[in-house]
């Protein structure tokens, strides 16, 4: 806008001029700051003194502070010559000054995506409690650790970026390419598909593969700003919130591949995926999966690669604002999840207030209860079989003829009770043996000791003299898979 002001302001009329920036203002806020940068361009160019009665009525349409600013500073000019620097104009923000700036692209992109859902959605658009943003290099494994992520956080929504863009010819030409998509288009799916009031639970969801760019960082940015906007504004003064608008929280989670390892598996990816939609068009059964251009070339495989590479340094920017983990996922896909669980267990810390979490922290999560349980059990029968040989030898001996039988018959039930008198259990140390060897085989072991009274003599004046008997119960439980829906997934599968 300025570079054309700067070239019609000598040769046209101010009148004209000031018309083409009034009509910027009326384009929405996105471009106020724009029409404040042309205004001083104009300015300056033309040699005119733009005073405060002259364009009263074009001020009074552009809300910014920039322009409201610079406006009441004409009054204190004799013979004003604005000199307004369009960079500082379009950076203007209230943010200190260290901050990163937001682009004027990103700007005007948000405004416009968020401007479209407003008018789609209406008073019936509301936003999820908790978005977290997977991004990853191709091939880190982004699609497999999703469920995982999703079962940790206990959310039901995943919206895959790449997934949303498929049916866009256009658009899946760029990615056959290894290109990105218009930033605009990007952002209009994305925030149809979070915001989506069909598929809503208000709960949280995951984003796979937002943001790539510095100005979807940005975008990113302006989102969270406008959903604590939200959330203030529907928030009473007593404190109540309003569903609609809970108290917004954004996790970053990165997957991090070198570049061999990514080629290599999105080159194996393509094997596996052509080998399988093989497989299912002889049998006629199943459903064909969609094979990547990208994966089938290697130049291509690297040239996505790349272009993550590229962009790297931008999605850095989110930790200054956002709990951001990276994760090494070179590894198998057991450490990958060890990674994601070790990183995203804490971050109720940081979605807590801090009176909350100070009053609660000293409880500890379920998981480091059962690690710590299970280094203790790992101890004890190591303790076992080194200090009570003898002992635990007998106690192996009963599990192999008389508890495995029993749960052998009742296998299917997931639960049985084992019933002994032996006198291997009058020493307190067997029945913990018997509890631990099966616990680590994964039952769910209970013990209890009973005692029975049989009368053996009745006396005379009527008093009955028992005898005691005792016996160790043991209650066994184990969980029992669905067989049949393991049979139904087994067949669609093959």
């Amino acid at each position: 806008c300025c570079r054309f002001l700067r070239l019609v302001a000598p040769c046209t009329t101010l009148p004209l001029t000031m018309l083409f920036v009034s009509g910027l203002a009326r384009a929405g806020n996105g471009l106020s700051k724009v029409a404040a940068a042309a205004l001083s361009s104009c300015g300056r160019v033309a040699g005119v003194s733009l005073r405060r009665a002259t364009f009263s009525g074009i001020v009074s349409r552009l809300s910014p502070a920039p322009v409201l600013q610079w406006h009441a500073s004409l009054s204190t000019q004799a013979a004003p010559q604005p000199s307004v620097d369009v960079a500082a104009v379009v950076n203007e923000k209230s943010d200190p000054v260290d901050e990163p700036r937001i682009s004027m692209q990103a700007q005007l992109v948000f405004d416009h995506c968020w401007r479209q859902l407003e008018e789609k959605h209406g008073s019936s658009l509301s936003a999820p409690r908790e978005i977290i943003w997977l991004n990853g290099a191709p091939g880190s494994g982004k699609g497999t650790s999703t469920p995982y992520i999703r079962r940790m956080r206990n959310l039901t929504r995943v919206l895959v970026v790449s997934d949303l863009l498929q049916n866009d010819p256009e658009c899946r030409r760029k990615m056959d390419n290894a290109e990105l998509v218009d930033d605009t288009r990007v952002g209009t799916l994305l925030l149809d598909g979070i915001f989506d009031t069909q598929t809503s639970d208000g709960a949280g969801i995951i984003v796979d593969g937002f943001p790539r760019t510095g100005d979807q960082v940005d975008f990113l940015k302006l989102l969270y700003e406008k959903l604590q906007h939200k959330h203030k504004k529907h928030t009473s003064s007593a404190g109540v919130t309003s569903p609609r608008f809970p108290r917004p929280v954004f996790n970053i989670v990165v997957l991090y591949v070198d570049e061999e390892e990514s080629v290599r598996r999105q080159m194996t990816r393509a094997v596996k995926t052509r080998k399988q939609n093989e497989r299912r068009r002889d049998a006629g059964v199943g459903t064909i999966l969609a094979e990547r251009a990208t994966d089938n070339d290697e130049a291509k495989a690297k040239s996505r690669y790349r272009t993550f590479r590229d962009h790297y340094t931008t999605l850095l920017r989110l930790k200054q604002f956002f709990p951001f983990t990276l994760i090494d996922a070179m590894g198998t896909i057991g450490d990958v999840r060890l990674q994601i669980a070790q990183e995203l267990r804490y971050q109720s810390a940081l979605e807590l207030s801090e009176e909350t979490y100070e009053r609660i922290s000293h409880i500890p999560v379920a998981s480091e209860l059962v690690t710590r349980a299970r280094q203790q059990l790992v101890a004890r029968l190591d303790r076992y079989c080194m200090q009570s040989s003898e002992l635990f030898s007998e106690v192996i001996s009963i599990l192999d003829n008389e508890v495995l039988p029993l749960l052998r018959r009742v296998s299917l039930s997931g639960h049985a009770k084992f019933t002994t008198t032996s006198p291997t259990f009058s020493d307190p140390k067997a029945v913990e043996m018997l509890i631990d060897v099966l616990s680590d085989r994964e039952f769910f072991v209970s013990h209890q000791l009973v005692q029975r009274y049989i009368p053996h003599q009745v006396l005379h004046d009527g008093t009955i003299n028992n005898t005691v008997q005792e016996f160790h119960e043991f209650r066994i439980e184990f969980e029992v898979p669905d067989l049949r829906k393991t049979a139904r997934r087994d067949d669609h599968v093959g």
